[in-house]
């Protein structure tokens, strides 16, 4: 297959709790010699998009999907990062440029508490989190707290007088101070954490069904488990689509 190809993976339904590292595979000569590094180019998941695709029934209706005259967006933050009022104004910006034709939750969701009653109620267009996340190993990981291990270190790392160290740093913070559990995944907002345990049971359904932007670390990682991620939680619950990221 030419670089940059597309490789799809289906799971079916009876094999949600397989795993295999797709993006993993390795298919060039290994090297002899145990100082040599192998060749990154051989790596699936740098050679190619690996898409995976949940095992959750189609939806066979051709209905034309409806939407309201105006487009309605939920606005999750996370107000301690040091962009954050850029995002705000380019929100207010977007809601300008638009001549009433988008609406953007005014002033942001920056509660957990709120966050819950909104997706428990959802009648919002798109869902969009600009926020600190988390996901969590395996149960069957012995160490679960070896994934932030090397943001510990990059973090360290950077110059103390640099753009991304200030950005960072209260991350860094409640990281090294054990402020939240590795057990369980969350996305942080600016007043307490919205858990993923919580919103599988108190979430029944998204009644508008929206689009979900996920502007958040490890936000999309479906791997090693196809279920018990927020990209599961969210399409289950009838989301359209989900974005997110893969990495820290």
């Amino acid at each position: 297959m030419p670089r940059d190809a597309v490789v799809q993976v289906t799971i079916g339904p009876d094999a949600t709790d397989f795993v295999f590292p797709w993006s993993l595979l390795y298919d060039r000569d290994v090297p002899k010699e145990d100082w040599q590094l192998p060749d990154p180019e051989g790596f699936w998941g740098v050679r190619y998009s690996v898409e995976q695709r949940l095992p959750k029934p189609a939806d066979d209706d051709d209905t034309p999907a409806t939407s309201d005259p105006r487009l309605r967006v939920a606005f999750m933050l996370w107000e301690q990062f040091r962009n954050a009022k850029r995002q705000k104004t380019l929100m207010n910006s977007l809601v300008s440029e638009c001549a009433g034709k988008l609406e953007v939750s005014d002033p942001p969701v920056t509660d957990a508490a709120t966050c819950y009653h909104l997706l428990a109620d959802c009648d919002w267009s798109v869902l969009y989190f600009y926020s600190h996340g988390y996901t969590r190993l395996r149960e069957s990981n012995i160490a679960p707290s070896v994934n932030l291990q090397p943001f510990r270190q990059w973090y360290e790392a950077l110059p103390t007088d640099s753009a991304a160290h200030a950005t960072v740093a209260s991350l860094y913070e409640s990281v090294t101070n054990h402020a939240f559990s590795e057990d369980r995944s969350w996305i942080e907002l600016s007043y307490g954490m919205v858990y993923l345990d919580e919103l599988y049971k108190e979430v029944v359904e998204l009644r508008s069904r929206p689009l979900v932007i996920l502007n958040m670390c490890e936000s999309a990682q479906v791997t090693p488990s196809l279920s018990d991620s927020f990209v599961d939680f969210f399409l289950d619950r009838g989301a359209r689509s989900v974005i997110g990221t893969e990495c820290p």
